[in-house]
């Protein structure tokens, strides 16, 4: 697999787990946010998510701030994807944080 391909394939697989908040700001009158994944920061825009707030958890898709999930569904979610680590490390080359 080519490494264009390899990491657009792990950024998608990021814009799919619940990320934290770390920094909220405005941009061209765009409420953003700095999240983190893997240890990754990216933006994210806040458009739908009204509410969201620095140390609350997002669902990312395509650089917008799909949903809202609790801290406990975050948890769940890592524990389910880290259980699945030797197939995602084989379909992406790259083992989960």
């Amino acid at each position: 697999m080519r490494r264009r391909e390899r990491d657009s394939r792990t950024r998608s697989a990021w814009a799919s787990a619940a990320s934290p908040v770390l920094e909220v700001h405005d941009n061209a009158r765009l409420r953003m946010a700095t999240v983190v994944f893997g240890g990754v920061r990216r933006e994210g825009c806040l458009g739908c998510t009204s509410g969201t707030d620095m140390g609350s958890y997002v669902i990312v898709h395509v650089g917008f701030a799909i949903t809202e999930v609790d801290e406990a569904e975050t948890r769940r979610m890592l524990e389910v994807l880290r259980a699945m680590a030797g197939s995602v490390a084989t379909e992406l080359g790259d083992p989960l944080p």
